[in-house]
């Protein structure tokens, strides 16, 4: 992700760093490489964990905190085996 202040610098970036991934061997993703304007909706970006768009930042996949339950606090090891924890 690069964050320019135009249109015409994230162009110039875009070519700077596809000329660089390219003399290195490696290529961009066509499907997630852009230029947006993440101010406008529908334009936004993803970026750790969080939604970047329409001048905000939304969180993804957030669900409420589940309660534990000490009962089912069970370690499960690569043998198989159940262990308590505790």
């Amino acid at each position: 992700m690069i964050l320019c202040a135009s249109e015409a610098e994230a162009t110039a970036a875009l070519r700077q760093v596809t000329t660089w991934v390219n003399a290195n061997g490696l290529t961009l993703h066509p499907d997630k490489t852009r230029i947006g304007d993440s101010a406008q909706p529908g334009q936004g970006f993803d970026f750790l964990g969080y939604r970047f768009e329409a001048g905000r930042r939304y969180v993804l996949g957030w669900t409420a905190p589940r309660r534990r339950v000490p009962e089912l606090d069970l370690l499960i090891t690569n043998s198989g085996a159940i262990h308590d924890p505790v």
